[in-house]
């Protein structure tokens, strides 16, 4: 439950920071809050599974590549809406 309003206050409280110093560490809040969550959903799983033939393991590689396959699809999903057309045009100026 902590770690839970350790992941939803400080998305909150960036929309109203000062600088970028308050959203650095909000971040950082935000991290250690996502942190404690894959950690008990990665404990939970092996709890859940303990005592099997297994022990877990197919299934904590299930978790970890579902993990990995939602890591590949947001991006694809997200990336059209940050398109030129929305003004959200990204670019590196290189010094060449």
């Amino acid at each position: 439950m902590v770690s839970i309003f350790l992941m939803g206050l400080p998305v909150l409280l960036m929309t109203l920071v000062p600088n970028i110093y308050a959203y650095y560490v909000f971040s950082v809040i935000f991290g250690v809050g996502s942190a404690a969550v894959a950690i008990a959903g990665n404990s939970d799983c092996l709890e859940i599974w303990r005592g099997r033939e297994s022990d877990g393991g197919p299934m904590m590689y299930a978790v970890h590549a579902c993990f990995a396959l939602g890591s590949l699809i947001g991006p694809l999903i997200a990336g059209p809406a940050l398109n030129a057309e929305n003004g959200m045009e990204f670019k590196i100026d290189s010094a060449s």
